[in-house]
C-alpha cells in the first residue's frame, strides 16, 4: 500500500473514533436529583425555622454552588403546593392578601403619576423600591409572559455572594406554590419594600409603555 493512501486510511479511523467517543459521551449537566446524591445532607444540617437566618460566616456553604445550597434549603425546609388557598389563580391578588401595601395600583406619587398597571410586567416593576430583599415584601419576576409575576418572600438565607429566598406564590402553574429562588436568578427584577415609598423616579405610572424600574 502507498504511503499516502495509508496516511488517508490513518486519518479516517482516528476521525471515525474521535465522533464516536464525541456522540456517546454523557452529558455533564447535573440534573437535581444528581446534585441532591452528591450532598451529605447530615453534614449541612441547618436550622431555618427564623425568618432570617445568616449562614455568611458558615465555611461549610463556602465553595457550594447556588443550585447545590437551594437544594439544601428545600431539603431542611420544603416548598409546598396548595391549590384550596383563596387567590390561587392571581399572583397580585395574593400577595395584597399577605399585606395590603404591596402592588398599589396607586403609587402614592404625584397627582400626574399617580397611577399604575399591575396586570403588566412594566406597571409592576415600576413599584421596585429595592434591589435587596426583605422579608415581607414582594419579588417582581420576568417569567417570560406579558404579566410577568409577583411573589412574597417568606424566608430570607444570607450565603457568601448573596442571598436565597423562599417565596409563596398566586398562580404558579395556577397553583399556591412555595419555592426557593437564588436572588441572582435572572428572572428577579427587583423586590417591594412596603416599609419604603414608592420610587416615584420611575414615573410616569400611566401605562404599561413606561418607563420602569430593575436593578
Amino acid at each position: 500500500m502507498k504511503p499516502q493512501k495509508m496516511k488517508n486510511y490513518f486519518n479516517i479511523f482516528f476521525i471515525a473514533i474521535f465522533l464516536f467517543t464525541s456522540c456517546n459521551k454523557e452529558d455533564t449537566a447535573i440534573s437535581p436529583e444528581g446534585i441532591e446524591s452528591e450532598i451529605d445532607f447530615e453534614y449541612y444540617k441547618i436550622d431555618l425555622n427564623k425568618s432570617f437566618t445568616d449562614l455568611s460566616n458558615d465555611k461549610r456553604f463556602k465553595n457550594l454552588t447556588p443550585e447545590q445550597i437551594l437544594v439544601i434549603l428545600e431539603y431542611y425546609s420544603p416548598g409546598n403546593t396548595v391549590t384550596s388557598k383563596q387567590n390561587c389563580g392571581n399572583c397580585v391578588a395574593y400577595v395584597i392578601g399577605k399585606d395590603s401595601r404591596l402592588m398599589p395600583v396607586d403609587s402614592g406619587c404625584n397627582v400626574h403619576y399617580k397611577w399604575t398597571d399591575t396586570s403588566c410586567l412594566k406597571g409592576k416593576m415600576k413599584l421596585i423600591n429595592t434591589c435587596t430583599p426583605v422579608v415581607g415584601s414582594a419579588v417582581i419576576m420576568d417569567t417570560g409572559i406579558s404579566a410577568g409575576h409577583v411573589g412574597y418572600v417568606e424566608k430570607i438565607v444570607r450565603v457568601h455572594d448573596g442571598y436565597s429566598i423562599k417565596v409563596s406564590n398566586g398562580n404558579w402553574g395556577g397553583e399556591c406554590k412555595t419555592l426557593w429562588f437564588d436572588t441572582g436568578d435572572f428572572r428577579i427584577k427587583g423586590y417591594q419594600d412596603p416599609n419604603r415609598s414608592i420610587n416615584c423616579s420611575n414615573e410616569p405610572f400611566a401605562n404599561c409603555n413606561s418607563p420602569y424600574s430593575s436593578c
